[in-house]
């Protein structure tokens, strides 16, 4: 038996990894050419964690544990809340543009800060070996 499923959101690709599990052939299309971070947060309940556990995510959660403190702990002085503190500083009556009251390159550094505690990175994701063959 071989299976297509259109969608590589979390529904798509758990049920490619079930059927995979189940030794179905499945092939999961989608309009996306890649993965790219969205910035959205997933709710999941604990059926949904007991499902994905099944499917053999723990370790992979269990690998990314020291990652996801990591980017806890820096979110704790988040570049968002040291740029708002500077700003407030610098025009505390408020001000048209934020290049009036931050340089190109202040407004650089806090970009890198922020994408540096946030943001996967794509390549490596996107060079991670298909699950079907």
């Amino acid at each position: 038996m071989r299976v297509v499923i259109a969608g590589a959101g979390i529904g798509g690709l758990s049920a490619a990894l079930s059927l995979h599990a189940a030794g179905i052939d499945a092939t999961v299309i989608d309009s996306a050419a890649s993965l790219r971070p969205l910035g959205v947060g997933i709710n999941l309940m604990p059926h949904a964690v007991r499902e994905l556990t099944e499917l053999g995510l723990a370790a992979y959660e269990a690998a990314r544990l020291a990652t996801v403190n990591a980017i806890v702990l820096a979110c704790r002085d988040m570049p968002a809340d040291r740029l708002l503190q500077m700003v407030s500083t610098r025009a505390p009556d408020g001000f048209g543009r934020i290049e009036d009251v931050l340089s190109a390159a202040e407004l650089a550094t806090f970009d890198q800060a922020y994408r540096t505690t946030t943001l996967p990175d794509v390549a490596a994701l996107n060079s991670r070996p298909s699950l079907t063959p």
